[in-house]
């Protein structure tokens, strides 16, 4: 799969990966069909899936993956994202031979969009300002030329909140001449070579 694929793809906020993906590390391309449902259709599916359950069953809500199995049947398997930015790890069994499909945190999406489509550096990438929804309210990285935004969503009905941003993601590209990386400025961390 070509890294511009990639890019197109992950817009969407979500990845598919094959059943052979432990062996291959192979995505599924943006345009191909998964049992003859197209990913849009697959990325509807989810969002039904995840909100059919009340709270105390979510598997979203879930934080150890004791429901990771919970309304799932077919040849895809839901993984789901979290509420909020808590940190979860979870276990969860997933049957030989099913198609991954999960959420992609919007920090991670901006960073690949940028450096994929924009062709930006991994440095740029990770320090453009943070933006987007978690089911709720747009957010806008508080302290950023992103609040700019603001009054015109609000214009448009959408709810604003300007708040902090802590995503601490750092990036690593490969090159034709090496490695480049960028560190997140929000949080500690450095890129360093050799």
């Amino acid at each position: 799969m070509s890294l511009t694929k990639l890019g197109s793809f992950v817009a969407a906020s979500f990845a598919f990966l094959s059943p052979s993906f432990a062996q291959t590390g192979m995505a599924v391309p943006p345009t191909e069909a998964v049992a003859n449902t197209s990913q849009a259709d697959w990325s509807r599916a989810w969002w039904q899936w995840a909100g059919s359950f009340n709270r105390a069953e979510s598997p979203v809500a879930d934080r150890s993956g004791e429901n990771c199995h919970l309304k799932q049947n077919g040849p895809v398997w839901f993984l789901a994202g979290t509420y909020g930015t808590q940190r979860t790890i979870r276990t969860c069994k997933v049957p030989r031979g099913k198609y991954l499909f999960f959420p992609i945190i919007n920090y991670v999406v901006k960073t690949l969009i940028a450096v994929v489509d924009w062709k930006l550096d991994p440095q740029a990438a990770v320090a453009l300002p943070n933006n987007g929804s978690r089911n709720g309210p747009t957010e806008l990285e508080a302290g950023t030329a992103a609040i700019k935004f603001a009054p015109k969503l609000r214009a448009l009905g959408h709810e604003v909140r300007v708040l902090d941003h802590t995503s601490g993601l750092h990036a690593i590209v490969r090159t034709p001449h090496g490695w480049i990386g960028g560190a997140d400025p929000r949080r500690e961390g450095v890129v360093r070579g050799e």
